[in-house]
């Protein structure tokens, strides 16, 4: 998953940019208003916070609500 990935990596810039990912962002994200807020949040994570993933769960092969917490316990 690219957004994991990206997480991962402490992409900003890329994660800022997702249209550019891959040719099927525009389908994951089709309209940002439940996307941008997720940017807010990583701008407010210190570079030593850790981030996890705790719902990575496709609900009826389409739907996803993948969430991550930051000063988690558990590395990406």
């Amino acid at each position: 998953d690219i957004l994991k990935t990206k997480l991962k990596e402490g992409d900003s810039n890329s994660l800022i940019r997702y249209h550019s990912l891959h040719k099927e962002a525009g389908l994951a994200v089709p309209t940002p208003e439940h996307y941008i807020p997720m940017l807010y949040v990583l701008g407010m994570r210190n570079k030593d916070e850790e981030i996890s993933i705790f719902n990575d769960k496709v609900i009826a092969a389409s739907i996803s609500m993948t969430s991550f917490m930051i000063g988690g316990k558990d590395k990406i």
